[in-house]
């Protein structure tokens, strides 16, 4: 259990603890949170403490914190003038995913045919961290088919970066192709010349990407 927490973070930890066990349809009231924060940060706070910080994430709009109910009371201030004030209760947090969209997400990357076994089980994981303790979609016993899967380059998505860069500020781009030596690995291609073989490499001008069926096309005009 985390000891000696700051508590100038209480803010974040009733972020956190919003996140992973609340949703519209499981809102927690400030009791419940005032009990997590106790068994998973080790922290006693009181629950005007809880009712501030809940208004300051409900106000600021930033941070996915909702509420269900709203109620309009007048109370005194310190001076004993009475005031309208608002008080939240039956809280939650809001995922930027509902838990069908990510059903369908890890559905899309089982299926998928050319994402390999391991990224597969990485992006499940990062999917699955996005939602709350309520969200079930268990992955161990499922079999990761292996047949139909091929390696992508750890540069494919840097690539593809690197081109729509390319694009968004119209710069042109070089680059060369590879081709399969003797030796049954990859290799530059390269034309033969006189004294020595050069590496050709073509210079475009990209104008969109396209892709089909796992495969990534340039669109583009070569100048040479």
């Amino acid at each position: 259990m985390p000891v000696g927490r700051p508590k100038k973070m209480i803010n974040l930890y009733i972020l956190d603890i919003l996140k992973r066990y609340s949703d519209i349809e499981h809102p927690m009231t400030q009791r419940a949170i005032q009990e997590k924060l106790e068994t998973d940060y080790d922290i006693k706070v009181d629950r005007k403490a809880i009712k501030a910080n809940l208004t300051d994430l409900i106000i600021d709009g930033n941070y996915g914190v909702e509420y269900l109910k709203e109620d309009i009371r007048m109370t005194p201030d310190k001076n004993g003038d009475m005031m309208e004030t608002t008080i939240y209760s039956d809280f939650y947090y809001e995922s930027s995913f509902t838990n069908s969209e990510l059903h369908w997400l890890i559905d899309s990357v089982l299926f998928s045919n050319h994402i390999p076994i391991n990224n597969k089980k990485r992006i499940i994981k990062n999917l699955q961290s996005q939602t709350n303790h309520y969200f079930k979609f268990g992955v161990g016993n499922i079999n990761f088919e292996t047949t139909n899967d091929r390696e992508i380059s750890s540069n494919l998505f840097l690539n593809i970066e690197l081109i729509d860069e390319a694009i968004n500020d119209d710069f042109q781009i070089s680059f060369g192709y590879n081709e399969y030596g003797t030796d049954l690995k990859l290799h530059l291609k390269k034309y033969p010349n006189k004294a020595k073989e050069i590496i050709r490499k073509y210079v475009v001008s990209p104008y969109t990407m396209a892709i089909n069926s796992g495969n990534y096309y340039l669109i583009c005009y070569c100048h040479n």
